[in-house]
C-alpha cells in the first residue's frame, strides 16, 4: 500500500526474530525496523519506501494499489440493475 496523505492505516505490531537474533519489527504506523542481534537499529523503512512492500510481506500483509471512487454518472440509471 503505497502512502497517500491524509490516509492513515494502522498494523498490528508484530516482531520477526531471525537465526542470528537479528529482529524485524512493523509498528502500528507501517514502520519497519531491522534491530541486530545486539538490539541496535540496523535500518528502517516506512510504508512509502521502495523496499517495504517486500520487507512487509514477511508479516502477512498484502501491498495493493489504492482504489479510486467513482465519480459522475456512467450512464447508467441507478435504480435497475443493468442500466
Amino acid at each position: 500500500m503505497g502512502s497517500r496523505p491524509g490516509v492513515h492505516r494502522r498494523y498490528r505490531r508484530r516482531e520477526l526474530v531471525g537465526p542470528d537474533g537479528a529482529r524485524l519489527v512493523l509498528s502500528t504506523d507501517g514502520t519497519l525496523t531491522r534491530f541486530g542481534p545486539t538490539g541496535t537499529p540496523e535500518g528502517a523503512w516506512a510504508p512509502g519506501d521502495p523496499e517495504w512492500p517486500g520487507l512487509v510481506l514477511r508479516f502477512g500483509v498484502r501491498v495493493e494499489p489504492p482504489t479510486v471512487s467513482p465519480t459522475g454518472r456512467l450512464g447508467l440509471d441507478a435504480r435497475r440493475p443493468g442500466g
